[in-house]
């Protein structure tokens, strides 16, 4: 996908030079280069801190991103000295209202997820489904159109609580890989937080450029877009492009 959105902007500017500067604009010397790295290390080592304590077995995601956390406040404070305890007592009120709100979600989800597992629904959706033999491939493009117009309205974490316990019992019964699917999911939820009306990503954008108004941010998001559904579609059409990658790691 970063290879499509790439391909994109070099294509986009080929057609259109203007919307990129200019070589005589943008000169760089290699000591300039390694100057501004300065500014991106401290993003680095929690990356490096967050994902490095996963894949070397040391944490657990969970325990990864309270580690994530952590790091944060040791970079903002220790490096560049900018956490006086106003802000600190705003960050901690900001992450208890979001984490809150989100374990409100999760359990409400398990509360239904529980519900429709006792009157058998995700069994009686599936069987009804399957009656009516479409082609499994035919039938996978239909949950991603119905992931996609979901996303429009609903964040991808209640999208997620609220659509597996129905949709995977179906997958398996199609004979499709979970994994590939978790892939699928992971890119529909990326398509989730850009699609308006709530994408959550565009107002987020909108606050770090507020020169730029929403309607602006969504009509430039749009061929992004584009392209994402087009990879979307590949990886759908043919599933051992997303689990090539998966596979080196089993």
């Amino acid at each position: 996908m970063a290879l499509a959105l790439s391909a994109y902007i070099l294509v986009r500017v080929k057609i259109s030079p203007e919307l990129a500067p200019t070589s005589a604009e943008l000169r760089f010397t290699w000591a300039d280069r390694w100057a501004s790295l300065r500014q991106v290390w401290p993003t680095a080592i929690l990356i490096v801190l967050v994902l490095g304590s996963i894949y070397l077995g040391i944490a657990t995601p969970t325990e990864a991103s309270a580690l994530g956390a952590l790091g944060a406040f040791v970079v903002a404070g220790v490096v560049y000295r900018d956490l006086p305890p106003a802000k600190i007592v705003r960050i901690i009120r900001e992450s208890l209202r979001i984490s809150v709100a989100i374990m409100l979600i999760i359990g409400c989800a398990k509360i239904f997820g529980d519900y429709l597992n006792m009157v058998r629904l995700p069994e009686t959706i599936t069987n009804a489904l399957l009656s009516l033999q479409l082609h499994p491939m035919v039938m996978i493009l239909v949950i991603q159109g119905l992931l996609i117009a979901g996303g429009m309205f609903v964040d991808a974490a209640s999208l997620v609580v609220i659509t597996t316990p129905i949709l995977l019992p179906l997958i398996k019964a199609l004979g499709f890989d979970p994994l590939w699917y978790g892939i699928i999911l992971v890119i529909n939820l990326e398509l989730a937080v850009v699609t308006p009306p709530v994408g959550l990503n565009l107002y987020t954008l909108r606050g770090c450029c507020p020169f730029l108004s929403v309607e602006e941010i969504i009509r430039s998001s749009l061929p992004f877009l584009l392209v994402q559904l087009a990879c979307l579609l590949l990886f759908t059409l043919y599933p051992p492009l997303a689990l090539w990658l998966p596979g080196l790691m089993r």
